[in-house]
């Protein structure tokens, strides 16, 4: 059932209220425009620092060769350079076991995770009794891991010591970068 309640409110008071709805809602939109405006100019300008900071200003050092540099103005450039990596699923394992092969085994974290169903919180705190001994069959997920940070650094003091590290493998790249300063 829906109730009528027309009847009961001032039409003056309603237009006036609808129309500053109308102008809220253009407003709303003036700024949405903007929004996407501004986000668009944002990108671009990212666009543009990157260029610069990662390809440019890098690519003019190098070829003078320096890594450091104050401009007449009081301006100091410093070209970093850091190791940046992302191992695809395919590669994991692969990349894994490099690491364990080449010393950093210690590194890594392994983690066995069972699952129960709902309504087994009995057979959990069991399992946490008996998990040597259970004969029945688990559900479980084993996975190895290593930290990302512990990876970079690993990867990193590998390289600092003349290893040959499979960037490759490990979906790594350096990329140098300008800091500005004054």
């Amino acid at each position: 059932m829906v109730h009528d309640y027309s009847g009961f409110t001032d039409s003056a008071i309603n237009n006036d209220k609808l129309a500053q709805l109308g102008r809220m809602a253009l407003e709303q939109q003036e700024c949405e425009t903007e929004v996407t405006r501004l986000e668009t100019e944002l990108k671009l300008a990212q666009k543009a620092l990157a260029a610069i900071a990662e390809q440019s200003i890098p690519t003019l050092m190098d070829e003078a060769g320096i890594r450091e540099f104050t401009t007449d103005s009081g301006l100091k450039i410093k070209v970093s350079e850091k190791l940046y990596y992302s191992i695809t699923k395919e590669k994991k394992a692969a990349a894994l076991a490099w690491v364990n092969v080449n010393g950093g085994g210690d590194l890594m974290r392994h983690t066995i995770e069972v699952h129960f169903a709902k309504g087994e919180e009995q057979a959990a705190a069991e399992f946490a009794r008996e998990c040597k001994e259970r004969d029945t069959p688990l559900n479980f997920r084993s996975q190895q891991t290593i930290a990302a940070a512990t990876l970079k650094k690993f990867l990193t003091d590998l390289m600092k010591e003349g290893e040959d590290v499979p960037l490759e493998l490990f979906g790594a790249f350096h990329r140098k970068r300008a800091e500005i300063s004054i």
